[in-house]
């Protein structure tokens, strides 16, 4: 299924490529994107289908997304402030805003 978003960053398969081992997976793309969209470019992943986004590499992120079947559940986290723009879901949407964590489903 393609649900209309890019990911990028993510853990490499082999850990020692960064210092910390860990990198984070973000929205790098969304496409249509409009005021109804409850993805923005930049949304950090906290988890996907219940995996924690932490703990994956980029590829299991993309295997979990891709093998999810029709819906994908994101836990989100967007800065309030990004280059001087303030960012809230919009209202109405799938989007839960709680602490800046934003919920897809």
């Amino acid at each position: 299924a393609h649900f209309g978003f890019s990911i990028a960053g993510g853990n490499p398969s082999t850990p020692t490529a960064t210092a910390n081992g860990s990198e984070n997976l973000y929205i790098s793309k969304v496409n249509k994107p409009d005021a109804t969209s409850p993805l923005a470019v930049g949304d950090r992943l906290l988890a996907i289908n219940g995996y924690d986004a932490g703990r994956i590499t980029h590829d299991q992120a993309l295997d979990i997304i891709s093998n999810g079947g029709n819906n994908v559940d994101l836990v989100l986290y967007r800065e309030k402030y990004t280059n001087g723009h303030h960012h809230s879901p919009a209202v109405g949407t799938a989007a839960t805003s709680i602490d800046h964590t934003i919920e897809v489903r």
